[in-house]
């Protein structure tokens, strides 16, 4: 990784304050690769300073005690996420906000397992809030999205025609990838993501993401191309994909989920670190720092 791409990274790190009210967290030290991370009784009194970006994890009973950071931080204008957990029962969580005296917030997310935070937390890391889901919910005919900066979207089964063909029996049972890319209905082999959802919502949408595609393309088949020869491998040595296959890859046509990990056992990495490498490659590129 270079210097300045390091630099970035340590700087929107430098940004972010996650503070931590609810010990099954604390117990299993979830976030303890954030640089910034507190744990309540640590922060009851703490200045937020200079934090451009303050999330709170906390149970729906241990509301009231961060309640006068989530006001503090919300009239500052950096409270980017209260991350709840869902407890024995989710009716009660509009009373524990009204016994901490918070309304509810645009930015509050209730969740029932520890990867929605983690999602969230990420994403805000690599500044890809906007750009990766962070959890999903079916209601009837409505299927509702929220993205990792916490926007929501609503949209009807019959809003398009991969959606149209999910059966009412099959709507519920989708899943989300790990790092929030997409969502899956994987008895119907319907996937969906943030740029398919906003020109679901707005036709006008569709010409300026297939421009977003085809540039994110680009820079992504560029470092791939970028990292296999730093690591002197060649197109060939992928194994699982042919030269040919390897070879449209990195010169911009969209890689498959199964394309990406030959790739990364290919170079001896896991999919999430091979990922991670090549989108500090993409930024080296980027800027100039690799030709």
């Amino acid at each position: 990784m270079g210097d300045e791409s390091m630099s970035r990274l340590r700087e929107k790190e430098q940004d972010m304050c996650i503070l931590v009210n609810d010990p099954t967290a604390a117990d299993m030290e979830l976030f303890s690769e954030f640089a910034h991370t507190h744990y309540l009784p640590n922060f009851k009194d703490w200045d937020i300073g200079h934090a451009k970006d303050i999330f709170v994890i906390s149970s729906a009973v241990g509301l009231v005690d961060v309640a006068d950071v989530i006001h503090r931080a919300n009239d500052a204008h950096r409270l980017r996420a209260i991350l709840i957990r869902e407890e024995t029962n989710q009716n009660w969580v509009p009373r524990m906000l009204a016994n901490a005296q918070l309304r509810t917030l645009r930015n509050l997310l209730v969740h029932s397992g520890w990867e929605v935070p983690q999602r969230v937390l990420t994403a805000w890391k690599f500044g890809a809030q906007e750009k990766l889901i962070a959890d999903a919910a079916v209601f009837g005919d409505q299927l509702f999205v929220q993205d990792c900066a916490l926007n929501t979207f609503q949209l009807s089964f019959d809003s398009s025609k991969a959606l149209s063909k999910i059966p009412v029996a099959e709507r519920g049972r989708f899943s989300i990838s790990k790092e929030g890319s997409h969502i899956s209905w994987p008895a119907v082999d319907v996937d969906l993501d943030l740029d398919s959802i906003r020109v679901i919502l707005d036709p006008a949408e569709a010409a300026k993401a297939k421009a977003r595609r085809m540039n994110h393309n680009q820079w992504f088949g560029a470092a791939i191309a970028s990292y296999r020869k730093r690591n002197n491998l060649t197109q060939r040595d992928i194994i699982g994909l042919s030269d040919r296959q390897v070879r449209r890859i990195e010169g911009g046509d969209h890689a498959s989920i199964k394309s990406l990990e030959a790739l990364a056992s290919a170079h001896g990495l896991s999919l999430g670190e091979y990922l991670n490498e090549i989108s500090k490659e993409a930024q080296q590129i980027k800027s100039g720092s690799i030709n």
